[in-house]
């Protein structure tokens, strides 16, 4: 078996494991990297950076910078002749393998805009681009000779919305009208960039609009500039989403008429020198930087380990990427779980869907580990918890793998330091399932229930009828008697 059949399977194992796409990618270029570099080690070297950034509310914002740090605005996008378009003072990290750009990516991940929608609890609210930049310097006898760059953007859309399936409103909306306007956007540019691949004479003179949003200017060498680009399409089998999915469809299919013909980028010697000279001094800064945030990194998996130490509950998302992104420990005595409000805060803060300023309360003892959920006092039924499928109705005690539905559709779950899990307290699916058929079920009782009421109405309107026209006969006999004895 030669390298290049090693290569391809383990990345089928990989791809058994499902992974990811942009997980493989990066782990491929470091497999191709190795193979050249055990060939000729000292004909090539390589460098590798990696950035991440989303486009949110048509802003640009850096993720490897913590939201309250960023600028306000965003970050600019520029263009020069020899870089094309690219953000001004997005942060790039200097990475040397795959678990390198996978940590940079957890971090990332940490740092995107989501919100609760009635279509999905943790649902994306920003385009996400995450940029890998690979350089190759070639040598010769000791000296670099040429130089190659490439820049590999792996783009994650946000999905479309309608506001009827949502029921966006305030900041929702507008974000859910940013999506749609820059997807519409992008629509219009891959629309006209396919009819000028076919040479439709009504697109000759027709110019592309790449500024018209901050994704397609963003995107403007990956679409129409001297690279390869391939689109994937997420769609769904439910009949809810039949319009989606065609729309989607449709949508794919026009990229498959562009064609871009990339060509290498190569520099000549003296300026690859002087490039160099200025990468080496990049380089600096930028390991700097990576300094700088690895020590934001550890002081923050400080406090992780002290909040993953104690009794907590962790989020869980329809999206594995969000997953355990969201850890709450509790306190000694009582802890109060709710929606924050102006004024008031509660303990654990937990802003879903049908979720009130005091949504539940739990009592825990720090000394025996004793944790019990108390329903809502006001209205249990209205403000609903549901713990492993079941509504609330009572105080009940916590153990670890326990699963708590708060309001309509967030689920967390118990976790006790030291304690195993297993992929079953982590499935979001069938828990709502669950859900979803415990109130099926109890549709159905409370329609079953309304229909024996309406039989035993309309049996006790048909014995009094009777009884009136048996009372109505009886004084007529009675009558009749009367008059014949008479």
């Amino acid at each position: 078996m030669d390298r290049l059949e090693v290569v391809k399977v383990i990345l089928f194992l990989d791809m058994k494991n499902n992974i990811g796409i942009i997980p493989l990618a990066c782990a491929e270029i470091f497999k191709r990297m190795e193979i050249s570099l055990e060939e000729d080690p000292d004909r090539v070297q390589y460098t590798v950076t990696v950035s991440m950034l989303e486009i949110y509310n048509e802003s640009v914002q850096d993720l490897f910078i913590k939201p309250k740090k960023r600028p306000k605005g965003g970050l600019k996008i520029r263009e020069t002749k020899r870089d094309g378009i690219y953000v001004e003072n997005l942060t790039s990290i200097p990475v040397e393998s795959y678990y390198d750009i996978d940590e940079q990516i957890k971090f990332g991940t940490t740092n995107r805009t989501i919100a609760h929608t009635d279509m999905n609890s943790t649902s994306s609210r920003a385009h996400t681009v995450t940029t890998i930049t690979f350089k190759q310097t070639f040598y010769e006898n000791g000296k670099p000779t040429n130089k190659t760059s490439s820049n590999i953007n792996l783009v994650d859309l946000a999905g479309s919305e309608r506001q009827k399936d949502t029921h966006a409103d305030a900041s929702r909306l507008k974000e859910g009208s940013n999506i749609n306007k820059s997807l519409s956007f992008l629509g219009k540019v891959i629309s006209i960039l396919a009819d000028k691949a076919s040479g439709k004479k009504s697109s000759k003179n027709t110019v592309v609009p790449y500024r018209e949003s901050k994704l397609t200017r963003i995107l403007q060498n990956a679409l129409g500039g001297n690279s390869k680009t391939a689109m994937i399409a997420a769609i769904s089998p439910a009949d809810d989403n039949y319009e989606e999915s065609i729309s989607t469809l449709i949508y794919a299919n026009q990229v498959k008429s562009i064609k871009n013909k990339a060509k290498k980028n190569e520099s000549s010697q003296d300026k690859m020198i002087r490039e160099l000279r200025e990468e080496n001094e990049r380089l600096k800064g930028m390991m700097e930087k990576k300094q700088v945030m690895r020590r934001e990194v550890k002081k923050e998996n400080r406090e992780n380990e002290e909040v993953m130490s104690k009794v907590r509950i962790m989020n869980v998302s329809d999206d594995p990427i969000l997953t355990g992104q969201i850890h709450h420990a509790f306190k000694d005595g009582v802890n109060t779980i709710g929606k924050a409000k102006k004024g008031k805060k509660p303990d654990i803060m937990i802003n879903g869907l049908g979720m009130v300023n005091e949504h539940n309360k739990t009592s825990f003892n720090e000394h025996t580990k004793e944790l019990v959920l108390h329903p809502n006092g006001d209205n249990f039924k209205k403000n609903k918890t549901y713990l492993n499928g079941d509504l609330l109705t009572e105080d009940t005690p916590l153990k670890h793998g326990d699963q708590i539905v708060f309001g309509n559709n967030t689920l967390y779950v118990v976790l006790f330091p030291g304690e195993e899990t297993n992929p079953q307290m982590f499935d979001y699916e069938t828990v709502m399932n669950k859900i979803l058929k415990k109130q099926m079920e109890d549709l159905k009782d409370n329609e079953h229930e309304k229909e024996m009421k309406k039989k035993l109405n309309e049996m006790k309107e048909d014995m009094d009828e009777n009884k009136r026209n048996a009372e109505k006969d009886l004084k007529r006999k009675q009558k009749e008697m009367e008059d014949a004895r008479k």
